[in-house]
């Protein structure tokens, strides 16, 4: 069984390539599944190739605010042992979000706390790329207000979509260089966009609200962060 008791805030197709959803939610508020192939995209599963304990996380998520429990149960029939577990948290030690001292396990089962307090201070490929093989599987809010963003690409162009993200703090710039293919960025705050023009040190700016989704065409651009508050910007990439 399904549960999603996130309050979707936004919703829109961007270009009919993907889906981009921004959820908000409270302390208790989850999404969660009781079956792995419920999963959406489930025939599409990829294994790790030195686990197969370990799959690709089909759709990525992000959070834009607040604290979250990731945590996955498992049954003998997994046959997800101490050595597996200790494999998944070797992956997770090149995230920089990644703490040890947030991460609870027992014989049968994982839990990790992700806090959007975490800076991210350049760009990075998104972390949780590989989850437990499970049924069982959750992401719970720990905190008030907790924002996540789900996007989801056409299925049969789920491989051709890479992601990174990065923090900006208030009144802060960061250069931002376009990848090949097709390139998308989303704020969690206001920003502007700074495109070099033709002109030596000259730039059309361009308003960057919240939540909204700019193609980016250029070959660079700049991003401000002109809210109060420390904004997380995605760029996703359709190679």
């Amino acid at each position: 069984m399904i549960t999603l008791s996130f309050n979707e805030v936004k919703a829109m197709n961007v270009e009919n390539l993907f889906q981009l959803t921004v959820l908000k939610g409270n302390i208790g508020a989850e999404i969660s599944r009781t079956e792995e192939s419920e999963q959406i995209y489930f025939d599409q599963i990829e294994y790790h190739p030195e686990n197969s304990k370990m799959t690709k996380t089909l759709y990525p998520f992000m959070f834009f605010q607040g604290k979250v429990e990731i945590g996955c149960e498992w049954e003998d029939k997994h046959g997800i042992t101490e050595e597996d577990v200790a494999f998944g948290l070797s992956l997770a030690e090149n995230y920089v979000e990644y703490n040890p001292d947030n991460v609870t396990t027992t014989s049968n089962s994982f839990q990790y706390i992700s806090d959007f307090k975490v800076n991210i201070p350049e760009w990075t490929e998104r972390s949780l790329q590989y989850e437990f093989r499970t049924d069982k599987s959750w992401i719970k809010a720990v905190e008030d207000e907790t924002i996540i963003v789900c996007l989801y690409p056409k299925p049969e162009l789920l491989k051709d979509f890479t992601y990174k993200y990065v923090d900006i703090q208030p009144n802060e710039t960061i250069e931002t260089v376009k990848s090949s293919g097709i390139n998308f960025l989303v704020p969690s705050q206001n920003c502007e966009i700074q495109i070099p023009t033709e002109e030596e040190n000259q730039f059309n700016t361009v308003a960057f609200n919240m939540y909204d989704v700019k193609k980016l065409t250029s070959d660079k651009c700049y991003i401000k962060n002109i809210s109060d508050k420390k904004c997380r910007v995605i760029l996703v990439n359709k190679n």
